[in-house]
């Protein structure tokens, strides 16, 4: 049940902030009563979002789950049943995978090897890098009408 919510009224992605990404698993909708069920078996947080609509300014309610443990744990449960979200979900995993205390995976450079105290150690090129292309392939099957469209 939850995961055919999530395929119809959910979103999964990556948040930027001013130096990485934040996994972000939302459902919003006009009723609140599923969303208030799902918070209170899953955890999370409630909001309440305005949409601007023809006809005036709309209140829905939006359920919301960030955090590499808890969206990778939700997401490990309802990935097996998603069917249109299933690609984003998969990513939302592997760039869960890729965070480490502190939200880094760390590669020591060798002179903080060295004791300069302080100083985080950098992250790899390699996981940059694909941190990266998770979040641009996020982007493109989430704003991409014509990759909703296939589904059909």
């Amino acid at each position: 049940w939850i995961a055919g919510f999530t395929d119809g009224e959910g979103t999964l992605t990556l948040i930027r902030n001013s130096v990485s990404y934040s996994p972000l698993v939302t459902i919003t909708q006009k009723v609140v009563a599923p969303l208030e069920w799902i918070h209170g078996h899953v955890g999370g947080a409630m909001r309440t979002v305005y949409r601007h609509r023809a006809d005036g300014v709309h209140p829905y309610g939006r359920w919301e789950l960030t955090g590499r443990v808890r969206v990778t744990a939700f997401l490990e449960v309802v990935l097996p049943h998603l069917r249109i979200k299933h690609r984003q979900g998969e990513l939302l995993i592997e760039y869960c995978g890729t965070i480490r205390h502190g939200g880094k995976l760390w590669k020591p450079e060798p002179h903080r090897l060295r004791g300069i105290a302080g100083r985080p150690p950098v992250l790899t090129d390699e996981i940059r890098n694909r941190r990266n292309k998770i979040y641009a392939e996020i982007r493109v099957l989430n704003d991409s009408w014509q990759y909703r469209r296939s589904l059909h």
